[in-house]
This record gives C-alpha cells, sequence and structure tokens, in this order.
C-alpha cells in the first residue's frame, strides 16, 4: 500500500495534487495532437492519391489521343511519303459548283479553265530520293535524274489529272469532245480513249473509298419541290492545299528542260521526246524531239555505176549504216492526239493515223574540204527556226510536221535512207527538201515531183525557180545527188527539192562558209520553207498511196517565175492544150488577116525584095554565131575560167 500512495499521491483532502492535474492536461495535449496528425496525414495521403490518379490517367489520354492523330495524320507513313510532316487538317465546305475557292475548273471550256488547272499542275513533277526509292523497292525500275533524285510525283495529282488533264483523255474533255477535238478520233485510238476514262473513274472511286470521309451529311427538303436532297454544306475535314504546296514547290523538278529525262535506248527526251509526248500526268506538248541512234539499214547497188553514173560499172557492192538522226514531230491541230508512233503494230497504227504531214529535210553534215554555210547550214537555221514558230502559241500548224535534221548526206545520202525505219515516215505523204548546191545567192525551187506540188511554192514573197532546172538535173547537167532523190523515187513522198544554186565555183569548197552566204540568203529560204510546210498538206493530194516507194502523183507540171515576183504553174496537159490550140488557132488567124488584107487590096506580097525576105535569116545566124564563138573559144583556150568567177564569163 505504501508503493501505491507513493505513486498516486494524494492532498491532505483526498483530491489530487497539481502535480497530476498537470500532467493529464499534458496527455491529453499530447492525444490532441497525435489525432490532428493522423488526420493531416490521411488528407495528404488521399491528396497525393488523387494527384497520381490525375496524372495517371492525363497521360493515359495523351498517350490514346495522339496515337489516334497520329494513325490519322500519318495514314500513309507504310509507304515512306515524304511530304508527311507537312500534312495539316483544316475544315472545308466544299463548293457544289464551277468555282473552287473563286477560281474556274469547270463549266464552259476556255483558256482561262485550261490556264487555272495547268496552275494546279505546273509543281506536279518530283524528285524523290534515293533512300525513298530504296525502301520502296523500286530503286531499280526508277527513273534516274541528274541530280541523283527520282522522277515522280504524288498521287493527288494523278487523281486530278483524271479530270482534267492531258491528251484530252480525262472525264471534264470527255464533256467538250467538240472543243478538245475528242470527236475525230478514230479507231484504235479511241478505244485507246475509252480505256483509259474507264481506268479513271476506277481510280477516282478507289481514291474516294479510300478516303472514307465521315462527314455528317444531313437531308433537307428540296426548295420548291417535294423530294429530300442533302445539306451540302457541312465542314469536311481536309488537307491543307497550301501547307502540302510547301512541301511540293521547292521538291520539284523542271523535267521539260534538254538533258533531263534521258531515254536508257531512245536517248534525250525532251517535250513529248523521243516517243514520249508529255501528257498524261504532264503537261500538254507540241513537239516531240527524236534523238533516233538505232536506225540502220543495209543495201547492195553497183558501185562502178553509182559512181561514174553512166551505167558502165560492174562493181557490186553491199554496204552497212548506222544512223544518228535527229527529228522533230510538231502535232498539228487536226492530228490524232495520242502517241501513234509507239504502235508495234504497223496496221493498227495506220487505221487510226490518217497519213497527211510534211516532212522537212535537210543535212547536218558536210564534206571535209568546207565549211557547209550553205550547204547545209542555212538549211538547219531555217528549220530551227521553223521549229521555234510553229512551236510558238497561236502558230500551231493544221497538219502535222516533221522536222528531219539528217545526218552523212554527204557520205551518199545515208541519213534519209537511215529514216525508213522511223514510224513517222508512214505519217509523211509530202516533203521538202532545203539544200545547197552552191554558195549563197537565192534559193530557188530545183525540182518537183509534180505540178501539185510546185503550187504549194507559189505563197512565197519571192519566188524563183523554173522547169528547164529539173529537166537540166535529170539529164545530168548537174553532177550532184540530193535527199530529194531518196524521199521520191524510194519512199514515193510527193514534194519540192528547194537549193541554192550559185555560184556553183564555190560549191564543197573553203568558200562555203559565212563570209559568202547572208542573212538576205537566210531569209530568201526560210520564208519559202515557211510557206510550203503550211501549203503542201493542203495543195498536194498526191504522193504514197498503197505502200513505201509507190509513186502515184497526179501530173507532171510546168512552172516558172516571172521577174521574181509571180510564179506561175500548171499541168503540162494544159501545156499540151495551150500548145495545140495555138498551132490550130495561129494559121488561121494569119490566113484570116491575109484574108482581110486581100478584100482590102492592102496585100502587097508582089512588092517584096529579096532583102526583104533574107533580113531576119540572116540576122538570125548572125547573132547566134556571134554568141557561140567566143563560147566555143573560151571553152577550148581555158575552159577552168567557167569555173573561176562567172562574172569573168
Amino acid at each position: 500500500m505504501k508503493g501505491s500512495s507513493d505513486y498516486l499521491p494524494l492532498d491532505h483532502d483526498g483530491s489530487k495534487s497539481s502535480t497530476d492535474m498537470e500532467d493529464d492536461m499534458l496527455i491529453h495535449r499530447l492525444r490532441l495532437a497525435r489525432s490532428h496528425s493522423g488526420s493531416y496525414m490521411r488528407f495528404l495521403t488521399a491528396l497525393s492519391a488523387l494527384l497520381a490518379l490525375v496524372i495517371y490517367t492525363s497521360i493515359i489520354a495523351s498517350v490514346t489521343w495522339g496515337m489516334a492523330k497520329e494513325e490519322r495524320r500519318h495514314g500513309t507513313r507504310f509507304l515512306g511519303s515524304p511530304a508527311n510532316d507537312f500534312i495539316t487538317y483544316e475544315p472545308y465546305v466544299m463548293e457544289q459548283w464551277e468555282l473552287r475557292g473563286g477560281v474556274r475548273y469547270f463549266g464552259e471550256p476556255s483558256k482561262e479553265v485550261d490556264q487555272n488547272w495547268h496552275n494546279i499542275f505546273e509543281h506536279q513533277n518530283i524528285g524523290f530520293s534515293e533512300n525513298l526509292m530504296h525502301s520502296l523497292g523500286r530503286e531499280e525500275e526508277g527513273i534516274r535524274l541528274p541530280d541523283g533524285t527520282f522522277f515522280g510525283s504524288l498521287m493527288v495529282f494523278h487523281h486530278l489529272h483524271c479530270l482534267a488533264l492531258s491528251y484530252q483523255k480525262n472525264i471534264y474533255h470527255a464533256l467538250h469532245p467538240a472543243y478538245y477535238q475528242l470527236d475525230r478520233l478514230k479507231g484504235h485510238e479511241k478505244a485507246m480513249h475509252d480505256e483509259h476514262t474507264k481506268h479513271c473513274l476506277h481510280m477516282l472511286m478507289d481514291a474516294v473509298m479510300c478516303q472514307g470521309d465521315t462527314t455528317v451529311l444531313t437531308m433537307k427538303w428540296e426548295e420548291g419541290g417535294a423530294r429530300p436532297i442533302g445539306n451540302l454544306t457541312s465542314p469536311h475535314e481536309c488537307v491543307n492545299w497550301d501547307r502540302l504546296m510547301e512541301w511540293v514547290v521547292p521538291n520539284s523538278v523542271d523535267v521539260f528542260a534538254d538533258g533531263v529525262l534521258v531515254h536508257p535506248k531512245r536517248a534525250n527526251v525532251t517535250g513529248n521526246g523521243s516517243g514520249h509526248e508529255f501528257n498524261g500526268s504532264f503537261k500538254e506538248a507540241v513537239a516531240t524531239v527524236f534523238d533516233d541512234q538505232m536506225a540502220n539499214f543495209t543495201m547492195t547497188y553497183d558501185a562502178g555505176a553509182y559512181l561514174s553514173g553512166n551505167g558502165n560499172g560492174s562493181t557490186l557492192t553491199a554496204q552497212y549504216f548506222e544512223g544518228s538522226n535527229i527529228y522533230v514531230y510538231i502535232r498539228g491541230k487536226q492530228d490524232a492526239t495520242s502517241d501513234w508512233w509507239n504502235s508495234e503494230n504497223p496496221d493498227t497504227m495506220n487505221s487510226s493515223v490518217d497519213p497527211g504531214g510534211v516532212l522537212i529535210n535537210n543535212h547536218i553534215d558536210s564534206v571535209a574540204t568546207s565549211y557547209g554555210a550553205t550547204d547545209d547550214g542555212v538549211a538547219c537555221v531555217s528549220m530551227l527556226q521553223l521549229l521555234s514558230h510553229f512551236t510558238t502559241e497561236g502558230h500551231q500548224p493544221e497538219h502535222g510536221i516533221v522536222l528531219l535534221f539528217n545526218n552523212a548526206e554527204e557520205d551518199g545520202l545515208l541519213g534519209s535512207r537511215a529514216f525508213s525505219s522511223s514510224p513517222l515516215l508512214r505519217f509523211c505523204r509530202t516533203f521538202a527538201n532545203l539544200e545547197g548546191v552552191g554558195a549563197g545567192g537565192r534559193a530557188m525551187l530545183f525540182q518537183a515531183t509534180d505540178y501539185e506540188a510546185a503550187t504549194a511554192y507559189s505563197g512565197i514573197p519571192h519566188p524563183l525557180g523554173s522547169v528547164i532546172a529539173k529537166y537540166g538535173y535529170d539529164r545530168g547537167a548537174v553532177m550532184s545527188g540530193t535527199d530529194y532523190e531518196i524521199f521520191a523515187n524510194v519512199y514515193g513522198l510527193s514534194g519540192l527539192d528547194i537549193a541554192f544554186y550559185k555560184p556553183r565555183s564555190r560549191y564543197h569548197t573553203v568558200e562555203d562558209d559565212a563570209r559568202h552566204t547572208s542573212i538576205d540568203s537566210i531569209w530568201h529560204m526560210l520564208s519559202a520553207a515557211l510557206e510550203v510546210a503550211q501549203s503542201l498538206p493542203e495543195k498536194s493530194t498526191s504522193g504514197r498511196s498503197g505502200g513505201r516507194g509507190s509513186r502515184q502523183f497526179t501530173d507532171k507540171g510546168v512552172w516558172f517565175d516571172w521577174l521574181g515576183w509571180v510564179w506561175i504553174s500548171f499541168r503540162v496537159a494544159d501545156l499540151f492544150a495551150w500548145s495545140l490550140t495555138l498551132v490550130i488557132v495561129t494559121p488561121l488567124t494569119v490566113a484570116l488577116i491575109i484574108y482581110a488584107l486581100v478584100r482590102m487590096d492592102a496585100w502587097h506580097l508582089g512588092n517584096t525584095t529579096w532583102g526583104d525576105i533574107l533580113r531576119f535569116p540572116l540576122a538570125l545566124v548572125f547573132a547566134t554565131a556571134l554568141t557561140t564563138a567566143p563560147l566555143i573559144a573560151v571553152a577550148r583556150l581555158n575552159p577552168l575560167i567557167i569555173f573561176s568567177s562567172s562574172y569573168v564569163v
């Protein structure tokens, strides 16, 4: 008990002491503090848990949204499209009629509409990196450009092309066949157009289903009608086109520049080149350049007869030649619009292409002893100007023109022979050969196959020529050959031989240079070439019919110029008719005059003396002898003077 009283001391009155009360208060405070501390900790724990839950939820939501957004934004990422980083979306209300953003793309066709479509496709040709092509597995088949990139485009441009671009092979052009000349398509070409249209419809259907636009389409009642129609004013989630162009424009390439597209077999391709026309998914081109390094032929001939020209040779010779011609096809307004020269079946090509083109030829080589300014540099300059003229807007010819820059003419007309393997030869019905058998001066109509071809020369400003030159050439008066022989006699084309002819003494010499020709000479040949290129298809209906080498020219002609201002041409049959008429009418007229003089008693033939009778015959003989004798003397004493200077003679 003593121990208990010591542990719980009591005051004398039996109550707790002050010390015990202080201890109780301290214990109470401790218990209260512990209670507050536990509540605070529970609050902090709950707050931390809530914060962790919010952070966790935010992370999960962000990752999920990012994945969804990434999946939507990079829907083509498995193809490795380099434009994905430039894809952003925006709300866009689609135009229902002809305009898009205030620009007209449909409606009635016009130059404005065509230009607006051209603006869309201006930067469609793109150079893709080698790494991208490797990742796609298309490096081997790709078209490598000079800068190391690969030629291609984005698929969106192909889908747009199906609407309105290229050769008139698309849906918009099909709605306006007359304006875009689709009503002129024939046979195989029309079948190709129909096939392309079906291809475009299928591609557009796949593109629409591929995009799967889920924009809500609500219906409403038609104003003034009783049928429901769709409310098309809902905004669509569309790619920002301007943002996409920020990648397209700097990565685009000009594939039309010379030397950019080089075919491994057909060489340089410029403007619809080597048989491929930059249309389809490219802009339309007027000219197609062919760099022909593959044409070749083998022939046998009597070398002795060929060299002597007298048919007495006896050396049978075989010759093989590989050509290096360059030729340009300029599409005419009335020509077929397809790449008809690529057809592997000649019968198919001939059924879809009406041969009506004109071939303009010159040769780009010269003999070793001459600079070749006139033979045949002036002709080459003239043809380059024709190319510039007919490919300028507003000057497209009605009928197609083929400009042939042939090589190895001086080695035996080999360049024109090599052209025989070109599919463009079947397209040509007429031709004009630009030559030089002199050095300077004016270019004359040297030869013509027939009357109709000669009439095509009538429109030039200052005509020069005579049928005498042709018959003189045919009889060997000029010991030179031109490509005219191949085109007329071998290929059976109807056409002209326009050539410089004097001074003959400078022909194939060092004096055939720029110093001995002039701008006037160039203008004279160019004016003739420009006229015949346009008029030959219209005025000449003769030429090839029934195969290569066949000749069905209409009539031989007679032609000559009158003082260099007027061109006169008519058929030989007409000349015969006029001659026969004069033979009959002239004597009758003389007889009628004599009869009238006798009746009028004005006929005084009996008073005529022998001097009157012999005056004219003697004057004719004297004048002839006075002219002929000096020529015979010069030819015997100094025959080379004839070739030294025409002025001395």
